[in-house]
């Protein structure tokens, strides 16, 4: 009985352990195991979705030639030059106070216990912005206006930190990591920025308003209007401030400055004629990007986004078929 004890035990001894991977997904509930699966699956979408996107991106720069605003033709263009503010009421960044012709901001705040007051659970977003306001891009040989509406910005600076105030109303010199490690506080904020005279890249449509000759500026100004009328869902956005889905007269008023800010914005063309270049969304879905890095590093950062995609969905398929397959005891 000794030997056969013993030779039962060294058998056993002999096998190999089970995956702990392989051990939990045989044995695990059937609903963690499924959802597991299906995060997996969404994984891997998100990865060849980003896969895909960032090829098309970085092909998009290296086929398409950059224009100069002066000679560009109207359509989907490139243009590089530096980001301009334009008059009128300046761009202020929210969290930081600081100047700038465009922003993107997210505060969020920590889960707390209620009766012992200590962080639990993860972080809850609470206020989020993102800037509307119009901008200009110069190359040299004129000005082009920027729409930054559903453009996908890269911006020049990104800063995150950590406060103990919903609005902090400044943010750190420089974006360093430490900021958000030794930081305190139960509120997070994320803020990006393109600053004035930042290096500017941008793909769009490209239109010129008011090529032809006009009387008078006035004349100008309505053919803006005009424009923007067109498009109804983006002028409710930009300029119906008591959100009732109608634009009243006081409304009306600010949006009418607004377009004889752009008139005035206009690189000054010959006489008796008023150019108006203007750079936004393609209706036709293409992509719409604005970005502070030279073309050349935009690629690069666009095909290691592609590989990262890639990887991330490979990894998941993989994961995922030898989940099923043990799962199921194939």
């Amino acid at each position: 009985m000794r030997k056969s004890a013993t030779l039962i035990s060294g058998r056993c001894s002999s096998e190999p352990d089970a995956v702990p991977f392989e051990s939990l997904t045989r044995t695990a509930d059937p609903w963690q195991v499924w959802g597991a699966f299906a995060a997996m699956a969404v994984a891997a979408v998100w990865g060849l979705r980003r896969f895909l996107h960032s090829i098309h991106l970085s092909r998009l720069l290296t086929d398409l030639p950059v224009a100069n605003i002066r000679s560009a033709s109207q359509g989907y263009v490139q243009l590089q030059g530096q980001a301009r503010m334009l008059g009128g009421e300046p761009v202020i960044a929210p969290l930081s106070g600081k100047p700038c012709v465009w922003y993107r901001f997210v505060v969020e705040q920590r889960e707390r216990d209620p009766e012992h007051d200590y962080p639990v659970g993860g972080w809850r977003s609470v206020e989020q912005g993102l800037s509307d306001a119009i901008f200009a891009l110069e190359d040299g040989t004129g000005r082009c206006v920027i729409d930054p509406d559903g453009a996908e910005v890269t911006p020049s600076v990104t800063v995150v930190w950590r406060g103990r105030e919903p609005r902090p109303g400044f943010s750190p010199k420089s974006p360093r990591w430490w900021n958000l490690l030794l930081g305190t506080g139960p509120y997070r904020y994320t803020e990006s920025r393109i600053h004035q005279t930042d290096p500017l890249g941008a793909v769009g449509h490209f239109e010129t308003l008011g090529s032809g000759p006009v009387s008078s500026p006035d004349e100008e100004v309505r053919r803006v209007l005009s424009s923007w009328k067109k498009d109804r869902a983006t002028l409710l956005r930009r300029f119906d401030r008591n959100r009732d889905g109608t634009i009243d007269l006081a409304e009306w008023d600010f949006a009418q400055r607004a377009a004889e800010q752009e008139v005035a914005a206009a690189v000054p063309p010959p006489i008796d004629h008023v150019v108006i270049h203007v750079l936004k969304k393609p209706r036709d879905g293409r992509p719409f990007c604005l970005f502070t890095a030279e073309p050349q590093a935009m690629v690069k950062r666009y095909r290691c986004g592609a590989l990262t995609g890639g990887a991330l969905f490979l990894g998941m398929v993989l994961l995922l078929a030898w989940g099923v397959y043990v799962r199921l005891g194939a």
